[in-house]
């Protein structure tokens, strides 16, 4: 072959090669459609800075609607972020591709605002054993045999609640933090929470807890590390993150000051003989068992996470959803009647003690109507793929951020019927509160393990959806059994329903404002309350 015929070969060879990767080129070119990106930047200057799962929902009907909703960002040069906005789409990526779309993308706030080791909180680990250790932990906690010893704690506390309602029935925020941070303080570390002011645990979870939040909004802008790691190495005298650091590394010491102090009171009572009954109890039990018997233990930093994860869990969460819950009864009195009839036709005139979901099915229809109406965690925690993947013919590579919306999923209009309406009659039609109760193509859809047909997707779903829920619903159930029981929940002035005007604008929303009061249905009501409290208190006495 004479060297004139080189080119000519090198030309042919390169079509060979060319022919033969196009369709994975073309393939991995096809990332779900969004908003238009910029070079280098991609979409980083168009991502919300509140509220972000409305523009999301917005965006899913416009940018994607070719790819029915699911839509794609460019954070950058090389990250990507794929938002969920449909429920077909959370069942095929998160719950039935479960392995490989569990993990979690790197969130640099964690390195600093969270107490050492980084990796070890269930909640943001990511994907692999360290992750499967800690939420065994938790499950083995929360089974039914645990959440059957809960059940007099949720009882007491509630009873408790209605007492601080019955006294200040205007001024509630802080008595609905101050219960839902005490059934899980009892019950984890058991230490009882019966004020809630400054210098109290709870006070001091939820200060910690805001300042995290704000922390990671987008809204306080934290460096993008993520997206640009060479960031992290400017001159601090260059770098304008400076600030924010200096605040996160302070939050990571006030948190492990605070789980610390928590899991010491409580190993401290055990020793004694109290707070025998509580999680931190349990895993301690089965850390001695585990050294006697020569196998792996937990290291007193897995003990103290695991116990802050369960408390991080559900304390604020199920404040927002008995928040939102009285606003609703509010603004809709005859839903609020209804309720409080079907609770009446059960109890009569005892206050509800140990409330049964199958007796109370429009109450506990109200309650889904709420979290699927106003979702506390509107876009859940961000899950990311360990691995490249394809989805209805576009590319999903490695490392890519998955976020369910799940503000979209509770607001489409082709499953629920004036989806922005509250409507609990809905969840009476069927179990999922949807137009039809539709099992569609994929076998079992709605009888499966993990359930991916579900009547709320608050909860998240896939492998890492939160395992607390049984105990949020009961504890749920039990407060607005005895609440709806004991109160007419009356609006003071106009009542704001609005997502984007009555509701808060951060990670987690609840209503800006109690725009409610808690009046009492009686005097009998009022002497029987008394009554009840001084038993609660003499209960929860034993977590002092």
């Amino acid at each position: 072959m004479s060297l004139l015929t080189l080119p000519t070969a090198a030309i042919l060879l390169l079509l060979v090669v060319a022919i033969i990767l196009a369709p994975r080129l073309r393939s991995k070119s096809r990332f779900p459609p969004g908003p238009p990106p910029l070079p280098v930047l991609g979409n980083l200057h168009q991502m919300p800075t509140a509220k972000a799962f409305l523009p999301y929902q917005e965006w899913s009907t416009t940018h994607a609607a070719s790819s029915s909703g699911l839509l794609g960002f460019h954070l950058g040069p090389s990250a990507k972020l794929l938002v969920l906005n449909k429920w077909e789409q959370a069942r095929d990526l998160l719950d039935l591709k479960g392995a490989i779309y569990s993990s979690r993308p790197y969130i640099p706030a964690l390195d600093y605002a969270l107490p050492p080791p980084h990796d070890q909180h269930a909640a943001f680990t990511p994907y692999g054993p360290k992750w499967r250790k800690q939420r065994r932990t938790i499950d083995d906690f929360l089974r039914d045999r645990n959440a059957q010893k809960v059940i007099p704690i949720q009882q007491a506390e509630s009873t408790q609640m209605v007492w601080d309602l019955l006294h200040h029935g205007r001024d509630c925020h802080d008595y609905m933090l101050r219960f839902s941070a005490a059934v899980i303080l009892a019950s984890v570390y058991g230490q009882r929470c019966k004020d809630g002011g400054p210098g109290s645990w709870s006070y001091r979870f939820f200060e910690t807890n805001e300042r995290f939040a704000d922390l990671v909004d987008s809204s306080s802008n934290p460096p993008p590390y993520g997206v640009f790691p060479f960031l992290r190495w400017l001159p601090a005298a260059l770098d304008p993150w400076r600030g924010w650091k200096e605040r996160a590394v302070q939050l990571g010491r006030d948190k492990r000051d605070l789980y610390s102090g928590l899991f010491g009171a409580a190993r401290d009572g055990i020793r004694r003989g109290q707070r025998l009954d509580c999680f931190v109890a349990d895993i301690l039990a089965e850390n001695e068992r585990a050294l006697a018997e020569g196998k792996p233990a937990y290291t007193e930093d897995e003990m103290i996470i695991s116990a802050s994860v369960l408390f991080e869990g559900g304390a604020d969460t199920t404040a927002m959803v008995f928040e939102t819950f009285s606003l609703a009864m509010a603004a809709h009195p005859d839903v609020m009647r209804r309720a409080q009839e079907e609770i009446d036709r059960v109890y009569g005139v005892e206050m509800p003690q140990s409330a049964d979901a199958k007796e109370l099915p429009f109450l506990m229809a109200c309650i889904f109507e709420t979290m699927r109406f106003r979702p506390p965690f509107p876009t859940s925690i961000p899950h990311a793929t360990t691995e490249d993947d394809t989805y209805q013919g576009y590319w999903i590579p490695k490392d890519t951020i998955v976020m369910m919306n799940v503000w979209a999923l509770h607001q489409d209009p082709d499953e629920y019927e004036d989806p922005d309406s509250f409507i609990p009659d809905r969840f009476l039609r069927n179990r999922f509160g949807t137009k039809y109760e539709h099992v569609d193509s994929k076998e079992d859809d709605t009888k499966s393990q993990t359930g991916f047909r579900r009547d709320t997707w608050a909860f998240g779903a896939g492998r890492r959806a939160c395992p607390g829920r049984r105990f949020a619903e009961n504890t749920l159930l039990t407060l607005t059994a005895k609440a709806l029981w004991a109160f007419d929940i009356v609006a003071m002035g106009e009542v704001d329903m609005d997502i984007r005007t009555g509701f808060k604008d951060s990670i987690l929303i609840a209503p800006k404002e109690c725009s409610f009061e808690f009046v009492v249905r009686s005097e009998e009501k009022r002497a029987v309350i008394e009554q009840e409290w001084e038993k609660a208190d003499r209960f929860l006495s034993r977590f002092e």
